[in-house]
């Protein structure tokens, strides 16, 4: 069973009786409004093992780690798409089309996944479901990961060889010609 942060419960329980308040006052009792009333979407918050339920038995599950490479290679959820939280509203593009698939996202402890639910929320996604207490949780409970041989320097390192090697050669080649010049400068004297 999915539990619901109570906070949010009461949220949404004053917002309905807020809009059945307005609603007593609506132009057909005789009063005459401008008062529009929206009902705002929320994510849910889930335990850990609410949410390994879901990774079993949900098809189309969308998955979403928002921590960073380093910590997505040392373990993260199977089949879980990486995605910064700081990334999402810049990268929406990445994520599901149909904004009413099930998204579970989650961080390493719970903070950065309630921003990202948030985020979200925001960008009008209507089944969002916060991992409490995150990953740290997940390794906890001993259920099953993956890892990744992503190493975030490896990137790099392959970037500053390549400079390396291309400086080196253009070092070359720029002694060479010179040299070549020289030579040539020399039998000229000659």
């Amino acid at each position: 069973m999915i539990l619901v942060n109570k906070l949010k419960k009461k949220q949404n329980i004053s917002l309905v009786v807020i809009y059945l308040l307005l609603l007593a006052f609506t132009p057909a009792n005789g009063y005459n409004s401008s008062v529009q009333v929206i009902l705002f979407n929320d994510y849910t918050d889930i335990s850990v093992s609410d949410a390994y339920y879901m990774t079993q038995n949900i098809n189309g599950l969308f998955i979403l780690d928002v921590r960073t490479t380093e910590e997505y290679s040392v373990g993260h959820i199977e089949n879980s798409y990486l995605l910064q939280y700081i990334d999402i509203e810049s990268r929406q593009d990445e994520l599901p089309d149909n904004k009413s698939q099930p998204i579970l996202v989650y961080c390493r402890s719970g903070r950065r996944s309630a921003i990202a639910s948030d985020i979200l929320v925001d960008l009008n996604f209507t089944s969002v479901y916060n991992m409490l207490d995150g990953f740290l949780a997940w390794l906890d409970a001993n259920y099953d990961y993956q890892t990744s041989n992503l190493d975030p320097t490896q990137d790099l390192t392959d970037v500053i060889i390549v400079i390396t090697m291309i400086s080196t050669l253009g070092f070359v080649i720029i002694l060479s010609t010179g040299i070549l010049i020289s030579k040539k400068n020399q039998k000229d004297r000659d």
